[in-house]
């Protein structure tokens, strides 16, 4: 759900941590299913930091920086 309270505002509320996450399917290891979990933090991780950088930018051009 995206958080628009400004005409450039990119933050958005952090998604509740879903069941489906974890996967426990007896054909993956478990050394698989924790690869995927970590990649898909990583890219979570990554994403938060772009939309933190791109609303520090934002926030200067707001005012007018």
């Amino acid at each position: 759900m995206v958080n628009a309270a400004g005409p450039h505002d990119f933050r958005e509320e952090e998604p509740a941590v879903r069941h489906s996450e974890w996967s426990f399917d007896k054909d993956e290891s478990l050394f698989d299913q924790l690869r995927r979990h970590t990649i898909r933090n990583d890219a979570r991780n990554a994403v938060t930091g772009l939309r933190s950088r791109l609303n520090e930018q934002s926030n200067q051009w707001n005012q007018g920086q």
